[in-house]
Protein backbone atom coordinates (compact mmCIF):
# COMPACT_ATOMS: atom_id res chain seq x y z
CA UNK A 1 0.00 0.00 0.00
CA UNK A 2 2.88 2.36 0.84
CA UNK A 3 4.37 1.87 -2.63
CA UNK A 4 1.04 2.51 -4.36
CA UNK A 5 0.17 5.58 -2.30
CA UNK A 6 3.52 7.27 -1.68
CA UNK A 7 5.78 6.24 -4.53
CA UNK A 8 3.77 5.35 -7.62
CA UNK A 9 0.61 7.25 -6.59
CA UNK A 10 -1.55 4.65 -8.32
CA UNK A 11 -4.25 4.53 -5.63
CA UNK A 12 -7.01 6.93 -6.58
CA UNK A 13 -10.23 4.94 -6.08
CA UNK A 14 -11.73 2.20 -3.92
CA UNK A 15 -11.13 -0.19 -6.82
CA UNK A 16 -7.42 0.73 -6.75
CA UNK A 17 -7.26 -0.10 -3.03
CA UNK A 18 -8.93 -3.46 -3.69
CA UNK A 19 -6.41 -4.20 -6.46
CA UNK A 20 -3.48 -3.58 -4.09
CA UNK A 21 -4.89 -6.12 -1.65
CA UNK A 22 -5.71 -8.68 -4.35
CA UNK A 23 -2.22 -8.27 -5.83
CA UNK A 24 -0.84 -8.93 -2.33
CA UNK A 25 -2.68 -12.26 -2.18
CA UNK A 26 -5.99 -11.40 -0.50
CA UNK A 27 -8.93 -13.14 -2.18
CA UNK A 28 -11.26 -10.65 -3.80
CA UNK A 29 -14.26 -12.21 -2.05
CA UNK A 30 -12.55 -11.88 1.35
CA UNK A 31 -11.67 -8.25 0.66
CA UNK A 32 -15.24 -7.48 -0.42
CA UNK A 33 -16.68 -9.15 2.68
CA UNK A 34 -14.38 -7.16 4.96
CA UNK A 35 -14.98 -3.89 3.08
CA UNK A 36 -18.75 -4.30 3.42
CA UNK A 37 -18.68 -5.44 7.05
CA UNK A 38 -20.31 -3.51 9.88
CA UNK A 39 -16.96 -3.14 11.65
CA UNK A 40 -15.26 -1.51 8.65
CA UNK A 41 -18.23 0.74 7.94
CA UNK A 42 -18.20 1.86 11.61
CA UNK A 43 -14.46 2.55 11.55
CA UNK A 44 -14.78 4.54 8.32
CA UNK A 45 -17.58 6.65 9.82
CA UNK A 46 -15.47 7.24 12.94
CA UNK A 47 -12.45 8.31 10.85
CA UNK A 48 -14.55 10.60 8.66
CA UNK A 49 -15.88 12.33 11.78
CA UNK A 50 -12.37 12.70 13.21
CA UNK A 51 -11.14 14.15 9.89
CA UNK A 52 -13.99 16.67 9.91
CA UNK A 53 -13.39 17.56 13.57
CA UNK A 54 -9.66 18.12 12.94
CA UNK A 55 -10.37 19.98 9.69
CA UNK A 56 -7.82 17.93 7.77
CA UNK A 57 -6.54 19.56 4.60
CA UNK A 58 -4.83 16.52 3.11
CA UNK A 59 -3.82 12.93 3.66
CA UNK A 60 -2.03 11.22 5.12
CA UNK A 61 -2.45 13.29 8.27
CA UNK A 62 -1.32 12.07 11.67
CA UNK A 63 -1.95 13.89 14.92
CA UNK A 64 -0.11 13.15 18.15
CA UNK A 65 -1.85 13.91 21.44
CA UNK A 66 -4.54 15.75 19.46
CA UNK A 67 -2.09 18.64 19.26
CA UNK A 68 0.76 18.04 16.83
CA UNK A 69 0.28 17.22 13.16
CA UNK A 70 3.12 15.30 11.54
CA UNK A 71 4.67 16.93 8.49
CA UNK A 72 6.06 14.10 6.40
CA UNK A 73 7.38 16.29 3.58
CA UNK A 74 10.84 16.35 5.11
CA UNK A 75 11.01 12.59 5.60
CA UNK A 76 13.04 10.34 3.32
CA UNK A 77 10.70 8.13 1.25
CA UNK A 78 13.45 6.54 -0.85
CA UNK A 79 13.48 3.56 1.52
CA UNK A 80 10.64 2.08 3.53
CA UNK A 81 13.02 1.32 6.42
CA UNK A 82 14.35 4.88 6.58
CA UNK A 83 10.87 6.39 6.32
CA UNK A 84 9.47 4.13 9.05
CA UNK A 85 12.39 4.94 11.35
CA UNK A 86 12.05 8.71 10.82
CA UNK A 87 8.29 8.49 11.27
CA UNK A 88 8.61 6.48 14.49
CA UNK A 89 11.29 8.82 15.85
CA UNK A 90 9.13 11.85 15.15
CA UNK A 91 6.05 10.32 16.80
CA UNK A 92 8.10 9.28 19.83
CA UNK A 93 9.56 12.79 20.16
CA UNK A 94 6.09 14.38 20.00
CA UNK A 95 4.57 11.88 22.44
CA UNK A 96 7.30 12.69 24.97
CA UNK A 97 7.12 16.47 24.38
CA UNK A 98 5.48 18.37 27.21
Amino acid sequence: MFEAVQKTQTVQTAADIRKVFVDAGVKGEDYDAAWNSFVVKSLVAQQEKAAADLQLQGVPAMYVNGKYQLNMQGMDTSSMDIFVQQYADTVKYLVEKK
